[in-house]
């Protein structure tokens, strides 16, 4: 039992990891989190064999009126998205610089919540740093290869 659900128990192996899936048949969605949908029953919690990656549902909403655009969005190939994401760890600030140059932004000043100003140079170097300390503490990918 799940937050009040009957579940069952599925076990799956992805991309070199073991989960465990617990689903209910009590809300026929075959949906998933993330890549893990495909069971007769809406999977309410998953885990990984070692507690590292955990899904679990908070609650359910009925939403009216979504609307998505999704022409804006750019199909790719899983190597050209590999190579987004390796350039954007090599340079988490390069997307920023182009848009400045796009833009002709020559500089600009940014202040922090806690009121500290910096020029956009500063603001580069410290941004860098922080996306890249956040990169050594979340290195934990879902996918192991």
């Amino acid at each position: 039992m799940i937050q009040g659900k009957k579940c069952q128990l599925a076990t799956v192996e992805y991309k070199g990891r073991k989960y465990n899936a617990w689903f209910t048949n009590e809300i026929p969605i075959s949906d998933e989190p993330y890549k893990f949908g495909g069971l007769p029953g809406l999977i309410v919690k998953i885990e990984d064999t070692k507690k590292q990656h955990i899904w679990e549902l908070k609650g359910i909403e009925k939403f009216r009126n979504i609307q998505l655009n999704l022409s804006a969005y750019i199909p790719v190939t899983e190597n050209q998205y590999k190579k987004a994401v390796e350039d954007y760890i090599r340079d988490p600030m390069n997307r920023i610089r182009e848009l400045k140059r796009r833009y002709g932004i020559t500089s600009f000043t940014s202040t922090s919540p806690d009121g500290t100003s910096y020029s956009d140079a500063e603001y580069e170097k410290m941004r860098t740093k922080k996306i890249k300390e956040s990169f050594k503490e979340n290195n934990n990918s879902i996918e192991l290869y």
